[in-house]
């Protein structure tokens, strides 16, 4: 049985695969390794008699072009100070990921504490650099299919499908415990964290992302009470700043 070439004519004036005098994108290997992405046409090549003796290829180096749409795609999706999904994606995926075989579907958010004062005080330089702190330890902490994106200034979002209360309260904790280790030349990281759990396919998801920020908010409130009532205890005056300095030598 005769093989058929690649390259022969059809009964509806196409070369198999191909169309004639259509440009179309493609790979095409390279002798010294690698492939080049390129645009291609082919055309027949035609006898006095109207017989097709052979084909003309043309081939278009497109490689530079398509690297350049890859890093416009990469940069429209992600976050440049961070390398983590923008806004822009986030939203995309939740409605994407709202589906039925999801849940329970479980949205965290997470808020650097006191971003705005060390701006203040050390400069943006180094807010910037605990933002990327930040990002490089939700990096360290969640699967690499998990999707971690930052939505605001100080704030990130993860979103954890088929994710449980019980399993995101745990990630929460673990979370806090981890995140006074990681320091910046200046600055410990310290966050806010809140979080809510889509149980059912009539809830809305846009409610849960809402009842995660308020939880995050709630928790920060909170954060912030404990603090001020940790500064009067050792307030000069106080009781236990009085107890502390009769005890010392």
């Amino acid at each position: 049985m005769r093989r058929r070439n690649p390259l022969e004519k059809t009964s509806d004036g196409e070369v198999e695969g191909y169309k004639f005098n259509k440009n179309r994108k493609g790979k095409l290997k390279i002798r010294w390794g690698g492939m080049l992405e390129i645009y291609y046409s082919v055309a027949p090549i035609n006898m006095p008699d109207g017989q097709t003796c052979g084909h003309i290829i043309v081939f278009t180096d497109i490689s530079k072009l398509v690297e350049k749409q890859k890093q416009i795609e990469y940069l429209s999706f992600h976050d440049d100070l961070t390398g983590l999904y923008n806004r822009h994606y986030f939203k995309d995926a939740l409605k994407r990921l709202d589906t039925e075989r999801m849940l329970p579907f479980t949205i965290l958010v997470l808020d650097i504490n006191n971003l705005k004062k060390i701006n203040d005080d050390f400069g943006h330089s180094e807010g910037d650099n605990l933002i990327k702190l930040a990002a490089d330890f939700l990096r360290s902490n969640f699967r690499q299919e998990d999707i971690i994106a930052r939505i605001g200034g100080d704030e990130f979002c993860v979103l954890l499908p088929n994710t449980s209360a019980a399993v995101a309260a745990s990630i929460k904790q673990r979370l806090l415990k981890k995140a006074g280790r990681h320091k910046t030349a200046k600055c410990t990281l310290s966050l806010s964290i809140g979080y809510a759990v889509k149980q059912d396919s009539a809830e809305s998801i846009d409610l849960t992302l809402t009842q995660a920020d308020n939880a995050m908010y709630k928790h920060k409130e909170k954060q912030k009470t404990e603090a001020q009532r940790s500064d009067l205890k050792f307030a000069p005056g106080s009781s236990h700043h009085k107890a502390e300095t009769h005890n010392l030598p």
